[in-house]
């Protein structure tokens, strides 16, 4: 009896643990418990509220690198804190011709995936005229009214995004207070819209950067297989050529020594035309002289080195309005277009004569023309098969 005793006394009696964990738990619980009431009984108090914490319109709130800083402002923060029970917001980018919800904060589903024409109501005003627009009785717009998350509420304020003529979309606020929006929190809201419009203009640069690189790697990437194809058809024969004459006159010269003589003279003919085949292709690469001396002179030496490298007659004729009216950039881009056209013709068509002509049809607007006089060839034919063809 004694031991059983002494067991249950220094034993854990049923409930016992917890009475002795209470003094433990209990400043938890409570603590725990204001941490989650506080905060949002605050947010409802200041959702009545007016907050006038400091001037929207204080110029250390003006730049990019000073609105960072407000942003890590907590007072900046209780402004938008006193917002997050009942302010409702989207934000409309243009997909084509029509508005579509980006991101959305206390809009239904069914809300989020609609599409708005933006021609009529709150949201052409704000794209037409470039300014915000304060607004009211949001159910009776014709586009804005139908969006169910709105319905309960009685003011509203649109700012549209856009820089210039470049409109990206606009940022929708709506409250049921309909005296919620004061001229400070509209200052606010006009903060966020500004650094929203200069986000999006980044964004836009930055994807046309992508763009345009993808786009010279591509341009590179082609060059690089043209240059192949050029090496392939010419001085790679022609090398070739060579060594094959090479190997005959090496032969010959012990038995026929005029032969030899004779192949030799065919050797250093092939050596020259090849040796024009590749300054030709160095030209066609970087003709310096359309840096120099622009469009015109850069077409009229391409033609000279075709009639003295291929034996190939090449015309040219330009109207000069159309060559001084051009950017340096576009006559670039209008050479390698004809070098591209010329060769063909002079590679497949077999041609006494190419006529290249740059005429101006009416302001604004020029024609340019690669003819020749060679054979043609089945077009239906050739298109079927393209997708065949290396090049």
């Amino acid at each position: 009896m004694q031991g059983s005793l002494d067991a249950r006394a220094s034993g854990w009696q049923p409930g016992r643990q917890w009475l002795l964990a209470i003094p433990f738990l209990a400043p938890a619980l409570i603590f725990y418990t204001l941490f989650l009431i506080v905060p949002l009984l605050g947010t409802v108090v200041l959702s009545f509220t007016d907050w006038t914490g400091f001037n929207f319109a204080d110029i250390r709130f003006a730049g990019l690198r000073n609105y960072r800083e407000m942003g890590r402002d907590p007072i900046f923060w209780q402004s938008l804190g006193h917002n997050l029970i009942f302010l409702a917001g989207a934000v409309m980018l243009f997909q084509g011709n029509k508005l579509r919800i980006g991101s959305a904060r206390r809009l239904t589903n069914a809300d989020t995936r609609a599409s708005f024409d933006a021609a009529e109501g709150v949201l052409k005003k704000a794209l037409d005229e470039g300014d915000p627009v304060l607004f009211k009785d949001i159910g009776y717009d014709p586009e804005l009214g139908r969006v169910v998350g709105l319905r309960n509420c009685a003011s509203g304020y649109c700012f549209p995004l856009r820089s210039g003529f470049n409109v990206y979309g606009v940022l929708l606020f709506a409250h049921p207070d309909p005296d919620y929006f004061t001229r400070e929190r509209r200052d606010l809201l006009d903060i966020i819209g500004r650094q929203a419009v200069i986000a999006i203009q980044n964004a836009r640069l930055y994807q046309d950067l992508v763009e345009e690189k993808e786009r010279m790697m591509e341009i590179h990437e082609e060059a690089r297989k043209k240059l192949a194809r050029d090496l392939h058809d010419g001085p790679t024969q022609s090398v070739a050529a060579m060594a094959m004459r090479l190997n005959i006159v090496r032969r010959l010269i012990t038995k026929d020594a005029k032969s030899a003589a004779e192949e030799i003279a065919k050797l250093e003919d092939l050596a020259h035309r090849t040796t024009k085949e590749i300054r030709h292709m160095l030209f066609t690469l970087r003709p310096l002289i359309l840096e120099s001396q622009g469009l015109g002179a850069a077409l009229q030496s391409m033609a000279d080195k075709m009639l003295e490298t291929y034996n190939q007659k090449v015309t040219v004729e330009l109207d000069d309005r159309v060559i001084n009216q051009l950017e340096m950039g576009k006559q670039g881009v209008i050479f390698y277009i004809i070098e591209e056209a010329v060769n063909n013709a002079r590679k497949h068509a077999g041609a006494p004569l190419i006529a290249v002509s740059l005429k101006m049809t009416e302001p604004g607007i020029a024609l340019l023309q690669v003819a020749d006089n060679g054979a043609g060839f089945d077009v239906k034919a050739v298109t079927e098969s393209y997708d065949k063809r290396s090049s």
